[in-house]
């Protein structure tokens, strides 16, 4: 770190929230008003982590050889995920009280995902995740998604930090693609949605227990 930590923002999929299986069963009851057969959950969870439209691509590119109408197969989607609600989608170990500990440190926190806004705040909201956040920006707020920088650098700036005070956690090649760009440090949640784990991920650090996170960006902060 250049200076101080004064920020710490997080990807939520497969950061913060194991949402694969909600994800998985709107997906898959949108390839049915189509038709098409089921897809596993190991395999929609390989497509999670740039936003509801490459998702529901991917989808139908698995499952059938017909492209379809992306923006109405879209909107099915966001209807079907919608009224499902969240209820499968379940918070990893620790993570809560990693937040815990980090705001009362002091810290400014803040979500940056691909996921539409409106969704991410209710699965903050239902998953208790959402008290102490400064900021949530989404795939939806401001017209740009991650690899792009600028919802990043917008998350920092909510919080009141510059990019050199500031440290982005997510699971992904796409997160840690973003963090260079906006020239924050990433450290690397190990137990998310990585799609290739044998590929490295440039980063400066990596864990893969919650209740080691608050310690590490200590350390972090001190360098």
């Amino acid at each position: 770190m250049k200076g101080a930590v004064k920020a710490v923002v997080f990807d939520l999929d497969g950061t913060l929230v194991d949402s694969a299986p909600d994800l998985c069963a709107a997906a898959n009851a949108t390839l049915a008003d189509e038709g098409l057969g089921a897809l596993d959950l190991a395999t929609v969870k390989g497509f999670i982590g740039d936003g509801i439209d490459a998702l529901v691509a991917r989808c139908f590119a698995q499952a059938s050889t017909k492209p379809p109408d992306l923006a109405a197969a879209s909107a099915r989607f966001r209807g079907h995920y919608g009224r499902q609600g969240h209820r499968r989608t379940r918070v990893f170990p620790g993570a809560k009280g990693a937040l815990e500990t980090l705001k009362a440190a002091g810290l400014r926190l803040a979500i940056c995902t691909n996921k539409d806004e409106a969704f991410a705040i209710e699965i903050l909201e239902a998953t208790g995740l959402s008290a102490g956040l400064d900021a949530v920006v989404g795939g939806d707020t401001a017209g740009y998604r991650k690899p792009d920088p600028a919802p990043l650098l917008a998350c920092a700036h909510r919080c009141g930090a510059g990019p050199a005070e500031t440290i982005y956690i997510g699971d992904s090649e796409i997160d840690a693609e973003t963090a260079a760009a906006a020239g924050i440090d990433f450290i690397l949640y190990e137990e998310g949605y990585r799609r290739d784990q044998g590929r490295p991920i440039a980063r400066r650090a990596a864990f893969s227990a919650f209740p080691d996170l608050p310690r590490l960006i200590a350390t972090l902060g001190k360098d």
